[in-house]
C-alpha cells in the first residue's frame, strides 16, 4: 500500500452505525485521509455537492434506506467515484453480484479486518482495481446477449 496515494484523499462513509462509522473515520484519519460521514443518501449528496469525493464506503443496511437500492443514485450522479459496499452480514455471492451489477467497485464484510479497507482504498483510488466476474459462482455469472 502506498501511503502517498491515500494522503489527502476524501472518503465518504455512508453508515448509520455510529461506532463502525467512527472506527472507519479514525482509521482513515490515521492515514492522513479526509473522511466525511453521512447516515443517509440526503446527507451524502449534500456533502458531495460541496466536496470532491474520491471514494465512497456505503453500508447496505441503513436505518431508512437500503444501500443496494440507493447505489444506482450515487453511480448516476457521480459515475467516476468508486463505491465499496459494506455489510455486516458476511459474504453473500448473490448480494455481491447485485452490488456489482448496480455499480459498486467491490463488497466488504465488516467481519474482516478494518485495515483491509485501506488496501481497497489504495487500489481503487490509484485505479489498480478491476472486478473479475470469474470470481463469482457460475450460476451468478452474466451471459452476454
Amino acid at each position: 500500500m502506498n501511503k502517498h496515494t491515500l494522503e489527502g484523499k476524501r472518503v465518504l462513509i455512508v453508515e448509520d452505525n455510529e461506532l463502525f462509522s467512527r472506527l472507519v473515520f479514525e482509521l482513515l484519519k490515521e492515514e492522513k485521509m479526509e473522511p466525511f460521514t453521512a447516515t443517509d443518501l440526503t446527507e451524502a449528496f449534500k456533502i458531495m455537492e460541496k466536496t470532491s469525493i474520491d471514494l465512497i464506503f456505503l453500508d447496505i443496511r441503513l436505518q431508512n434506506e437500503n444501500g443496494l437500492d440507493i447505489l444506482p443514485d450515487f453511480k448516476k450522479k457521480y459515475p467516476e467515484v468508486p463505491v465499496v459496499v459494506l455489510t455486516g452480514m458476511g459474504y453473500d455471492s448473490n448480494m455481491m453480484k447485485t452490488a456489482i451489477d448496480r455499480g459498486a467497485a467491490t463488497y466488504f464484510s465488516k467481519e474482516n479486518d478494518l485495515r483491509d479497507l485501506l488496501g481497497l482504498a489504495d487500489r481503487l483510488i490509484s485505479k489498480h482495481w478491476y472486478f473479475d466476474e470469474r470470481s463469482l459462482p457460475k450460476a451468478s455469472k452474466k451471459h452476454p446477449h
